[in-house]
C-alpha cells in the first residue's frame, strides 16, 4: 500500500494539493509557505505510519521533521538507497531539496529531516 501511495505522490502539483494516505482521490491543501507545506508534511507521514513531528530551532529558518520510527526500517537497513523514496516524496511535497541530517539506520536516535530555503 505504501509503495502506491508514493507513486501517487509523483503525480500531484506541489504547490497547492497532495493525495491523502486516507483514499485514492482525495485532494486537500498543504500550505502556501514552506513552513506550511513542512508541518503539513509531518501530518501527512503520519498518515502513512511515520511517528513524526515538525520540529523549530532557532538555529534554522524552517522546521526540521523528526520521525522516531521508519515504516521501511528493515528494508532500508538492506537497502540503504530505499530512504530515497522518502526524500523524493518530501522534496516533491515541499518544493524544495531535502537534507537527511540524521538517519536511524546509519546509527541516529531519530529521521532528522531539514530543508533547504532555495531548490
Amino acid at each position: 500500500m505504501t509503495w502506491i501511495v508514493f507513486v501517487a505522490l509523483f503525480k500531484v502539483p506541489v504547490t497547492s494539493t497532495f493525495c491523502s494516505a486516507n483514499g485514492a482521490g482525495f485532494f486537500r491543501p498543504v500550505g502556501r509557505t514552506l513552513a506550511e507545506r513542512i508541518k503539513a508534511l509531518a501530518g501527512i507521514m503520519r498518515e502513512l505510519g511515520y511517528e513524526s513531528v515538525p520540529v523549530d530551532s532557532p538555529k534554522e529558518k524552517l522546521p526540521a521533521i523528526e520521525a522516531t520510527n521508519c515504516v521501511f526500517h528493515s528494508l532500508a537497513q538492506r537497502y540503504p538507497e530505499v530512504c530515497h523514496f522518502d526524500l523524493a516524496m518530501m522534496s516533491k511535497v515541499v518544493g524544495r531539496d531535502v537534507i537527511h541530517d540524521e538517519c536511524m539506520v546509519r546509527g541516529g536516535h531519530v529521521c532528522r529531516f531539514k530543508f533547504k530555503e532555495r531548490g
